[in-house]
């Protein structure tokens, strides 16, 4: 593969879903395989820096600054650098010029359309990243359309689900209970509230047969019907996917949700859940009538949402189909080596 082949993986925080799914969980495969892996993440803390009150915030904020700026100086000792997604406010693409200039062997990361965030700079420093990279890696089609307006080396990996971890389990048909289930952060409560009527609506009229359960990281306060609320943490989201008999994923059209990943709903289909997605973005590339449903209006929420409840043998062949399409597509090992493919390129 030439060189020694050092990686130095620059990413969010310990506990970013983007480090976790997209940097973490290749790290294993990458030393088992003979790279030279460290991983620096910027941030330290176990909750999302605007989660804090207005003094954490600060000094966390502070402290991806310093980490990110000590990461440049440890650059030049590796012979690639995969820089995940970690474009700073008011410092970027300061930084990342430092960096071009220590190690042209550059890869940028993104899984969201992160340069909406900056659309009232007057130059975006995404842009500026995606220029001065040697290489992009994307996390779906739409994004790497985007990338490419600024740099010809661009690859699409997909951000992929353990399947050894995140697997069916056996349900208690005793209960006879079905369980629709939402997981994601509170930042992503607008998108639940597209489906709180309908989710109502089906509520009264399955009063003992359906339980709604949402996994996140604050509670919502907008739901006025029964739901089961658990607290999110890295040790309880496989287990409580898993719970699920049908999986949510509603969203609205735009440009940001476009440029969604559709994560949520491959957990889903990992973990043998039905998941029931609006037609926005890379759900319609992902999923067909055998691998899952979409729902593009709340009637369709509602009569999906009824057929699936009804009908335990159709949601049995549905997730079946959809466990096997994630093993094949979207799982880290079927995915791993579309990143080994990258680095032994960049590494030549």
């Amino acid at each position: 593969m030439g060189r020694t082949n050092r990686i130095l993986f620059i990413t969010m925080g310990v506990n970013e879903g983007a480090t976790r799914y997209r940097v973490a969980q290749f790290i294993p495969f990458l030393k088992k395989d003979g790279f030279h892996v460290c991983n620096f993440p910027v941030h330290r803390g176990h909750r999302n820096p605007d989660d804090y009150w207005i003094v954490l915030k600060i000094l966390s904020y502070l402290e991806i600054i310093i980490l990110k700026t000590m990461a440049v100086f440890l650059v030049p000792f590796f012979d690639a650098v995969y820089l995940q997604r970690t474009i700073l406010k008011y410092f970027s693409p300061g930084h990342e010029y430092f960096m071009r200039l220590l190690n042209r062997n550059i890869i940028f990361d993104f899984d969201d359309a992160i340069w909406l965030n900056y659309l009232n700079f007057k130059k975006n420093p995404v842009d500026t990243v995606l220029s001065i990279s040697k290489y992009v890696v994307a996390g779906n089609n739409y994004l790497a359309q985007y990338a490419k307006r600024f740099n010809k080396n661009v690859f699409i990996i997909p951000t992929p689900v353990d399947t050894d971890s995140l697997k069916p389990l056996a349900k208690d048909n005793k209960l006879d209970k079905v369980i629709i289930g939402w997981t994601g952060t509170s930042s992503n409560f607008k998108y639940l509230r597209m489906v709180t009527p309908g989710l109502k609506s089906i509520l009264q009229k399955f009063p003992d047969k359906v339980v709604i359960r949402i996994l996140s990281n604050k509670r919502p306060d907008f739901f006025n019907f029964p739901f089961e609320f658990v607290p999110w943490s890295a040790e309880v989201e496989n287990k409580i996917i898993a719970s699920f008999d049908i999986g949510l994923m509603p969203l609205f059209d735009s440009e940001w949700a476009r440029g969604k990943c559709a994560f949520k709903a491959i957990q889903y289909m990992a973990a043998g859940a039905v998941v029931v997605a609006s037609p926005v973005g890379m759900n319609n590339d992902l999923i067909n009538p055998q691998v899952g449903c979409l729902a593009g209006c709340d009637n369709d929420w509602i009569k999906i949402l009824i057929e699936l409840i009804t009908n335990s043998q159709k949601r049995k062949q549905i997730s079946h189909q959809a466990r096997q399409f994630v093993e094949r597509e979207f799982s880290v090992k079927s995915n791993y080596q579309k990143l080994k493919n990258l680095l032994r390129i960049a590494l030549r």
